[in-house]
């Protein structure tokens, strides 16, 4: 299968990669519909990225259907579109005791520390998808679920008044 790959700074290449396969009951096997590029993508790339590994199949914006699922998965089946959440916590630590995962100091995020959703199909926990439904969005916008999610959360932490008000979106890398 196909699979947009960075070897090393600078260096990015369309490659051929073998088909994932499930490892665990709780996994699930996800055929990539659509995959978002993030700014974090285009540091990678330049070598920019701070927390980037390399070599590094790139992309944490992406979503896709259902192709195959572990046997302990309940929450989705086989045929069902599913958006990928691309962190993942420790479990343990304090931060993801309480629901705080993206503050885990062993985060891993899909194509930053693990290889991401820029490949034909990714093998992902069921607990990181959520289904959607296709006549309701389509796979470009599903995509894009992941960066709508990032931004909103600190926006409440702000202080505003009543005469003010902020409307923030992801905005890509800068110049």
């Amino acid at each position: 299968m196909k699979a947009v790959y960075v070897k090393e700074p600078g260096s990015l290449e369309v490659v051929e990669v073998e088909k994932p396969q499930i490892k665990k009951d709780t996994q699930v096997l996800v055929k990539i519909t659509a995959a978002g590029i993030c700014g974090s993508d285009i540091h990678i790339l330049h070598g920019t990225h701070a927390y980037a590994t390399y070599p590094r199949i790139i992309g944490h914006e992406g979503c896709g259907v259902v192709a195959e699922v572990g046997r302990a998965v309940k929450n989705v089946s086989v045929g069902d579109s599913v958006i990928i959440e691309p962190i993942h916590g420790c479990g343990t630590c304090y931060a993801c005791r309480n629901g705080r995962y993206n503050c885990c100091p062993d985060i891993v995020v899909a194509g930053v520390h693990a290889d991401g959703v820029m490949e034909e199909y990714l093998v992902v926990e069921s607990d990181k998808l959520y289904k959607y439904d296709p006549e309701e969005l389509t796979p470009v916008e599903a995509a894009t679920a992941e960066p709508y999610t990032v931004e909103p959360r600190p926006t409440p932490r702000r202080t505003h008044s009543r005469e003010t008000w902020c409307w923030s979106t992801a905005r890509g890398p800068s110049a």
